[in-house]
């Protein structure tokens, strides 16, 4: 019974995460996707 719950508080955390991390990394391609653009600039 424990296992199964601290594998489902797991799963939501990953759930949780996974947006949040590719949210972080879209961010920071942006920034340098810029900082490239401007340097070209």
């Amino acid at each position: 019974m424990l296992t199964s719950l601290s594998n489902q508080s797991w799963i939501l955390q990953l759930i949780l995460w996974v947006p949040i991390i590719g949210a972080i990394h879209v961010l920071a391609g942006a920034r340098e996707r810029a900082k490239a653009i401007s340097f070209i600039w």
